[in-house]
């Protein structure tokens, strides 16, 4: 913020339900009152992208077809469980569980003090089921959790009872299908630009989405940082979606790839057995494809 200084305006609490369209026009967003014209404008407003669905109205957003929650414990409820995690064979500092299409993950953050102040550290998990999101309370999700996973193995059991309500955040699990056929569009001299998941939200197979919005970002930059408006910008805007759109259409096919092995369905063993042993080769496809990155 202090970077920015006095060169940028920031405004909170705004609704964008206007994107002016003509592409003769100098880029605009409005929110029925005000409007606000750039050499640019830049989408960044997530998988309900309001200039998604106006750039790009053939790009839907569909449900991920799974539910998904999070929490993190407390290192001060947490110190007895890190001490068990170090003694189950299947536990450690991180661990990740999958069957009938159920997942659950795990990772210790750091004891207190460990993580460079007294209040941090404690146990991040993460679990997914089959299904539309809960419309139930905190406390009946929970127990919904805890019953469902009651059977599998230490510490996952431990870790949801050690759980509080209050630490539990359910997420929608959706995606952007079919991706956008560009990420940029001109308008006037310049036109606009969706990064993340406002232009490609994807489900969270590979934990992958931040790390492309932040590609994105810096692509963007790269590529527009010394772009003029007029025929420069526009040019770099075309750059944008040639560079990124291909790597995350890779990214993609192999996100719903993994995806589908972990849906593998109950009562099913050998298909889940023999999917789950292609899942490591699939994983380590998925994590070349993602580590190619090079900023322009």
């Amino acid at each position: 913020m202090a970077g920015i200084g006095g060169r940028v305006e920031i405004r909170t609490g705004i609704d964008v339900k206007v994107v002016r369209m003509s592409a003769s026009q100098v880029a605009a967003v409005g929110d029925g009152k005000s409007t606000w014209e750039a050499d640019l404008v830049v989408g960044a407003d997530g998988v309900d992208s309001v200039l998604r669905r106006r750039l790009a109205p053939e790009a839907a957003v569909v449900a991920g077809g799974f539910a998904a929650w999070r929490a993190v414990i407390p290192w001060y409820r947490a110190s007895e469980l890190i001490g068990l995690l170090d003694r189950v064979a299947t536990g450690g500092p991180s661990g990740e569980t999958v069957g009938d299409g159920h997942r659950f993950r795990y990772a210790v953050l750091g004891q207190r003090g460990s993580a460079g102040a007294s209040t941090r550290g404690g146990i991040y998990w993460s679990a997914t089921v089959p299904g539309a999101a809960r419309p139930e309370s905190s406390v009946a999700q929970l127990g919904l959790l805890r019953r469902w996973f009651a059977e599998w193995h230490a510490p996952i059991g431990d870790l949801l009872a050690a759980t509080d309500p209050g630490e539990l955040i359910q997420q929608d699990v959706s995606a952007v299908w079919p991706v956008p056929r560009a990420f940029a569009f001109h308008a006037g001299a310049g036109g606009y630009a969706l990064i993340g998941d406002a232009a490609h939200a994807m489900a969270h197979h590979l934990a992958a989405g931040a790390c492309l919005a932040l590609e994105d970002a810096a692509t963007l930059v790269g590529l527009v940082a010394t772009a003029a408006p007029g025929p420069a910008l526009r040019a770099a805007l075309d750059a944008y979606t040639a560079r990124r759109r291909p790597s995350v259409l890779r990214i993609g096919r192999q996100s719903r790839r993994v995806g589908a092995v972990l849906a593998a369905p109950r009562g099913a063993a050998r298909t889940r057995d023999a999917a789950l042993g292609i899942a490591p080769g699939l994983m380590g496809r998925a994590s070349h494809a993602i580590r190619q990155f090079r900023r322009p």
